[in-house]
């Protein structure tokens, strides 16, 4: 008797330890280095924030995302900046460059390219064509008086007469 009762404690202990374990893997994780898989997490995303306030919200607040939405979609919209190269290469310290594109639903039109240094401050854009890059500030002027919006309202399709 005894033996058979040593047995159902035994059994009653390792089902409450794999009980423990297995419930406690379901414990909401924040996204660190080790779960994105980057070695530079934290500098990374100080120059992705960085790109953000310095160069997209300008432009948002310039030439913001018109036209209406006429479905709902998962896909990201608005402006949004692409890095360059490795992200493992990205610094605080170090010029990064990438473009930024205006999604609206999940097709992006290229906006402008950029190039940044957040310990410097420094955050210049260029579009295709320009030779060199100028401030955000500036940029906007000129594809202004150029009439040229990143964000080109899509066309009416032609009626056929027949």
């Amino acid at each position: 008797m005894k033996t058979s009762s040593r047995i159902a404690k035994a059994c009653l202990l390792v089902v409450a330890i794999t009980s423990g374990i297995v419930l406690s893997s379901f414990t909401g994780t924040k996204e660190t280095a080790g779960t994105t898989g980057l070695k530079n997490y934290e500098e990374y995303y100080k120059v992705r924030d960085f790109v953000q306030e310095k160069i997209c919200s300008v432009i948002r607040k310039q030439k913001p995302a018109s036209g209406k939405m006429s479905s709902f979609s998962r896909c990201p919209s608005g402006y949004e900046s692409q890095i360059a190269g490795e992200l493992d290469s990205v610094k605080v310290d170090h010029f990064t460059y990438g473009k930024i594109n205006l999604y609206k639903g999940c097709s992006p039109t290229y906006v402008c390219d950029f190039k940044v240094c957040m310990s410097k401050g420094f955050a210049e854009v260029k579009s295709k064509g320009m030779k060199d890059y100028m401030s955000v500030e500036k940029w906007l002027e000129e594809t202004s008086t150029k009439k040229t919006d990143p964000s080109p309202s899509p066309e009416k399709p032609k009626e056929v007469k027949g």
